[in-house]
């Protein structure tokens, strides 16, 4: 890697796609390069002229963190931009394109533990999946609550990342293929009822193997923003006050699942988080086990 030009813009683009290029996520890419694109925005305001990565300072990075505060941000997402900043000026520095990283020396702000009050109770979690309206939301939120799955795995999810649907014996496990941060993949069973309600929906369904389980009326998958606007949309129809999104879903399925006795480990390899510890926040695998079994049956059937 070159060192910076005198203005850095050329240079800085490129290893800014280099570093980007690592996260398998677009939803990551696209957010972690708005975010530094507001920290230079926000250091060029203050210096009056154009800043590059290498003329970043401890200050510039303080001060954004305090106007990003200033703004009302959450402090989780303050510590986002911040991360992302950082990470990228380390990436920088490993490369030798930066002699050093600024960003660690800038520590994150403290973040108070709301998860509980994310966290809805199985009886509204009922109401909200059936208040979804069409046969395709109902079964998009039953999918996003039983797989206990983050919303890109779902809208992302094709008919061939469900194995055994075409199973001769339909009392088979239906096994969805997740496909989560880091471009990791991992394999949850799926409760019987929502597998046989995904093979009678496969029927009218026309398209290949790598068409959406989850399309627009187009064939068009459907995207993150509109994920959430059915969500919210449900939660209304089902009178709940909160500001559901479908991220609870995925909070309301660990919690329920270990209220109920699934083991923690199994309820780990489910939701795919890294660390036994983020599970554990909710209160040996066996084999083929997933804890969406372990959740209260749906109050109603999917095929009809």
């Amino acid at each position: 890697m070159p060192p910076p030009s005198a203005s850095g813009a050329g240079t800085d683009a490129r290893l800014t796609a280099l570093w980007l290029a690592r996260f398998a996520s677009a939803h990551t890419r696209a957010g972690y390069a708005r975010d530094v694109r507001a920290c230079l925005a926000s250091a060029t305001r203050a210096a009056g002229a154009p800043v590059a990565l290498a003329g970043l300072t401890v200050a510039d990075l303080m001060a954004w963190r305090a106007q990003r505060c200033a703004q009302g941000r959450a402090p989780t997402t303050v510590n986002r931009g911040l991360a992302a900043v950082t990470s990228l000026l380390a990436f920088a520095q490993r490369t030798g394109y930066l002699s050093r990283n600024v960003g660690r020396a800038v520590e994150a702000l403290p973040v108070p533990c709301r998860l509980a009050e994310r966290i809805l109770d199985e009886r509204a979690v009922q109401r909200l999946l059936q208040a979804g309206g069409s046969r395709r939301n109902r079964l998009f939120l039953h999918f996003l609550y039983y797989a206990g799955c983050r919303v890109t795995e779902a809208t992302g999810l094709c008919w061939r990342d469900l194995a055994g649907l075409d199973a001769p014996d339909p009392t088979r496990p239906v096994v969805a293929a997740l496909h989560g941060k880091g471009g990791r993949t991992r394999y949850v069973p799926l409760p019987a009822f929502l597998g046989q309600a995904l093979r009678a929906w496969r029927r009218p369904a026309a398209g290949t193997a790598a068409a959406p389980v989850f399309a627009t009326r187009t064939g068009r998958r459907l995207d993150r923003k509109q994920a959430w606007q059915m969500v919210r949309a449900a939660a209304r129809r089902a009178g709940l006050a909160h500001p559901v999104s479908p991220h609870w879903l995925r909070h309301a399925h660990a919690s329920h699942a270990l209220d109920r006795g699934a083991p923690v480990h199994v309820v780990q390899a489910t939701l795919g988080h890294a660390s036994l510890a983020t599970t554990s926040r909710y209160a040996h695998v066996r084999p083929g086990a997933g804890s969406g079994a372990q959740l209260a049956p749906a109050a109603a059937r999917l095929e009809a």
